[in-house]
């Protein structure tokens, strides 16, 4: 009962209003209400803010989710969530990667708006198109990532490198509510520092 009391207070506090996430989520769930949708989380990190639960499948799975990150503010309410995806091998070019990049960018632009798209990849240091992943590892060579909203969330998807032909895509939302809580955490971490002296 006092966690719903919690919940009441923390979304009046901070005048967040939820709604639709992603893989079947909502915003604001708490951990118990996830779990109530059957996926099982796993605790993989914590501090006074955020805790991060790990799981190999949500209500809506993407075919390519590999595994999912769910962060809770104060271990309460949804606020951000990522998906990782299999790995790209052997792509030397970097042509599964960004035709997988293209099909997800081309799904989530049917129920979201495109605000950015930096797809590119320079030849400051790799001179050869074998070399594609490697220069997204470096920076200021290339990168390809496209960012998205719509009234309830933003979006960025990114293709990252793990070694030479070989990547994979990250899929990362926030809530709107994500800015509040960044500026809460701010603002309660000045406030302990300043009570440090």
């Amino acid at each position: 009962m006092w966690k719903q009391g919690l919940f009441v207070l923390l979304c009046t506090a901070l005048s967040w209003a939820g709604g639709d996430a992603l893989f079947g989520l909502r915003w604001l769930s708490s951990p118990s209400q996830v779990r109530a949708q059957g996926v099982k989380l796993k605790l993989a990190h914590s501090n006074e803010y955020l805790w991060s639960y790990t799981t190999d499948t949500l209500p809506k799975s993407h075919s390519l989710g590999e595994s999912y990150v769910l962060a809770f503010y104060r271990d309460s309410v949804l606020v951000k969530l990522s998906m990782i995806t299999v790995s790209f091998t052997n792509d030397p070019y970097g042509s599964e990667g960004k035709a997988k990049f293209d099909l997800v960018l081309t799904q989530l632009s049917n129920k979201m708006k495109v605000k950015n798209k930096f797809c590119y990849v320079g030849a400051k240091l790799y001179q050869e198109n074998d070399e594609f992943y490697q220069c997204l590892n470096y920076p200021g060579c290339g990168s390809w990532v496209a960012f998205l909203f719509d009234d309830t969330k933003t979006v960025m998807l990114q293709l990252k490198t793990l070694r030479r032909a070989e990547g994979y895509i990250v899929l990362t939302a926030e809530a709107n509510e994500f800015g509040k809580v960044a500026e809460r955490i701010k603002a309660d971490k000045n406030k302990s520092d300043m009570n440090a002296f």
